[in-house]
């Protein structure tokens, strides 16, 4: 898994020259597919461009494979409340502290803090004493579960508003000193990653390929018919474009459908 910083900062590959490479690979593909071999096919390399980009959008619109799961670690500074994030950030799910209410690590009970270390004492010795019985494990295990929902309503999470289009996080709870927190997030997908997901791109190719016929449809609508022999060339616009919107309409509903999820069905008897 490759490094990943919650912090803002521009991480994009998509003039890497790898990228560039890849995306050739699929222009010329799709290209082929065009009959661009054997006849013109009047599209420019702004038009090839254009045509992945929208299919990227429609790709983390509707497929759950656009992103993945990321955890990485937020420095908190006293009284202050809102933070940028890294712009691949989605989503933010979850942040929690690495601290516990009783001191020391989250759900830990061996407390390095006085008071934390004489409370967690006082609860995992639990009845042993004049009036209790021995503590068996079955009562060990109910008050480290009893501490952890502690930690956790109490300490460990944090309650906080996260804006996407802006890529900023809002915790509703003021820090009072210096502190380090765990985010977990969906990221998106840089543009290699998705390129190196055959999945993915069996989805991007079709979906590139889609709007370059509505592309190519826009253009042959301008002239319907070219002057020629016999009456001249006629130019397939409706037809092109008929098909593109097929296209794309039925790769959503697949994308819609975990499609591209890459599970492999199993037969349905019965």
């Amino acid at each position: 898994m490759t490094a990943f910083s919650v912090t803002q900062e521009v991480d994009n590959d998509e003039n890497s020259s790898e990228v560039e490479q890849k995306l050739d690979r699929l222009f010329r593909e799709n290209f082929i597919r065009l009959g661009g071999s054997n006849i013109d096919v009047h599209l420019e390399d702004e038009d090839y461009q254009t045509a992945w980009k929208i299919a990227v959008r429609a790709y983390q619109t509707y497929s759950q494979r656009s992103t993945w799961l990321a955890y990485g670690p937020l420095a908190l500074s006293p009284q202050q409340q809102e933070y940028v994030l890294n712009e691949r950030i989605d989503n933010v799910i979850q942040v929690w502290r690495s601290r516990g209410l009783f001191g020391g690590a989250s759900g830990g009970s061996g407390a390095f803090e006085s008071f934390g270390a004489a409370t967690a004492n006082t609860l995992l010795r639990g009845g042993i004493g004049q009036n209790g019985a021995a503590f068996d494990l079955f009562s060990y295990d109910l008050v480290l579960q009893y501490q952890e929902t502690l930690d956790r309503l109490f300490v460990r999470e944090l309650h906080f508003v996260f804006r996407n289009e802006v890529n900023t996080i809002f915790f509703t709870q003021v820090p009072i000193q210096n502190e380090q927190v765990i985010i977990q997030c969906s990221a998106l997908k840089s543009w290699n990653e998705l390129l190196e997901d055959h999945w993915a791109y069996r989805w991007l190719q079709d979906y590139t390929l889609a709007e370059m016929k509505l592309i190519l449809a826009e253009k042959y609508r301008l002239f319907a018919t070219l002057p020629g022999a016999q009456g001249g060339s006629v130019m397939k616009g409706e037809s092109l474009a008929s098909e593109g919107l097929d296209d794309k309409r039925r790769l959503e509903d697949d994308a819609l459908l975990f499609g591209d999820a890459g599970m492999i069905l199993q037969p349905i008897r019965g």
